[in-house]
């Protein structure tokens, strides 16, 4: 038993180093993975054989000794797509498992649809993304980003236009029209994901991200794990009534949370965007101003909860929250003292799209090296 233990974990580092650094080099194998050349070499070729590795190319000769050859993954391990399934528009990104982009999509989310015609669309858009020639294999996976709280596969608290994917049929009908495991998260979590992995808060392990777009999200990420919670209670700061005159905190930090608290106050807002595209009416300023204040509490709540390196910032919004960093900036160091650092991520649309592909190729390696144990736990039998 003892020897096919250490055989799988021989069997199981290998390929997660490829999976990591594909297409990589025998050498960077044994040096990653400290197993002997002869172990990678006999690993190799069982994976090769079971249909996990390929030959790669081999490494121009520069010195003395052996050219080194590559390994890289096999084609048939298939690709995954990420989905941005955002209330106003649908954003999808296709990769393989070691992350090489190979296409994406992105489209009008449409409204009013039951769940059972939202899963049609989705597997529609995602029929006419994956029937690009270039895609090598078949579809391992999806994750899904949703406007909303994620607890498992239940949906609570969508956004308006979302409502009507509130439970856990959107997940069992989808897993099963597409025949692949799917991943549920919060548009919020997904986001932060894209920006620790390739973003703004890249290399950094204690992150908080305010989402400010049609609704108001948040994430936080604590020595390099995104939290989540016993229920969808966490990160929802948008109830708390720490805005201007005690109101909730969404009510200045979402599209629709503005749109109807200038509604309530008699101001005309024709769009989201008068609010820094032209100059502003002495009404329009108070609410740029509660937007400010608002904006700095949801701030001042991070940083004296989680104290994290850094604040990141992003959605909709995006121009409003530009505007106004310098001045958060300075309330929080009156306040308290110091400051995180404050990031506004820079215009993507596709930055929650990127983190649910993350998570997707994430959840396929993991099963491909669960595949890898239970080949071995055959061969053994």
């Amino acid at each position: 038993m003892e020897t096919h233990n250490l055989r799988d974990r021989s069997r199981v580092n290998i390929l997660e180093t490829v999976l990591q650094e594909a297409p990589v080099t025998r050498d960077r194998v044994i040096t990653k993975t400290g197993l002997s050349k002869a172990t990678v070499s006999r690993v190799v070729e069982e994976l090769r054989l079971d249909g996990f590795l390929a030959d790669g190319t081999v490494k121009e000769h520069t010195g003395r000794g052996r050219r080194s050859t590559y390994v890289d993954l096999a084609g048939g391990l298939g690709f995954v797509v990420g989905i941005d399934l955002g209330a106003n528009s649908t954003r999808m990104i296709a990769a393989d498992l070691r992350g090489r982009h190979l296409g994406s999509l992105r489209t009008a989310t449409p409204s009013g649809l039951s769940t059972r015609d939202a899963v049609e669309w989705v597997a529609e858009r995602l029929a006419q993304l994956t029937g690009n020639p270039s895609l090598d294999g078949t579809l391992a996976g999806v994750a899904v980003a949703l406007p909303g709280r994620v607890m498992g596969n239940q949906l609570t608290r969508m956004a308006p236009s979302n409502q009507h994917l509130a439970g856990t049929q959107f997940h069992s009908l989808l897993e099963r029209q597409l025949d692949v495991p799917v991943y549920l998260d919060n548009d919020a979590n997904l986001a932060l994901l894209s920006e620790m992995t390739s973003g703004t808060a890249a290399g950094r392990s204690d992150v908080a991200l305010l989402s400010v777009s049609t609704t108001f999200g948040s994430a936080i990420c604590v020595n390099g794990a995104i939290l989540k919670g016993r229920s969808t209670s966490l990160g929802e700061l948008g109830v708390l009534g720490a805005g201007p005159q005690g109101a909730p905190l969404d009510r200045f930090l979402s599209v629709n949370g503005i749109m109807e608290t200038a509604k309530s106050r008699g101001i005309h807002l024709d769009a989201i965007e008068n609010l820094w595209e032209k100059p502003l009416t002495e009404e329009l300023q108070a609410l740029s101003d509660d937007f400010t204040e608002a904006l700095t509490a949801a701030s001042a709540v991070f940083a004296v909860t989680f104290d994290p390196e850094a604040i990141v910032y992003n959605g909709r919004l995006r121009p409003l929250m530009e505007s106004k960093m310098a001045d958060v900036e300075a309330r929080l160091i009156a306040l308290l003292s110091t400051s995180p650092h404050l990031l506004v991520t820079p215009q993507d649309g596709y930055s929650v799209a990127k983190g649910a592909l993350e998570a997707a190729i994430q959840e396929a390696r993991l099963m491909t090296l669960q595949r890898v144990l239970d080949r071995g736990e055959e061969t053994a039998s």
